[in-house]
């Protein structure tokens, strides 16, 4: 579980992580199924969900 002041925060920064945006830069990385990856403590894990939609 990720520690955060405010559950309205953690919200904030998962909506923030799980943009467009950011599922396009995510796709430019090349990353597939069968490949590994990790996020190490980059937030509430928002963009370590979108990693693991795509191995």
């Amino acid at each position: 579980m990720y520690l955060m002041e405010s559950e309205d925060e953690s919200r904030r920064l998962l909506e923030q992580e799980q943009s467009q945006d950011t599922r396009g830069v995510l796709r430019l990385t090349g990353l597939k199924a069968g490949d590994r990856a990790l996020d190490a403590g980059c937030g509430p894990g928002g963009i370590a969900e979108l990693m693991a939609e795509r191995v």
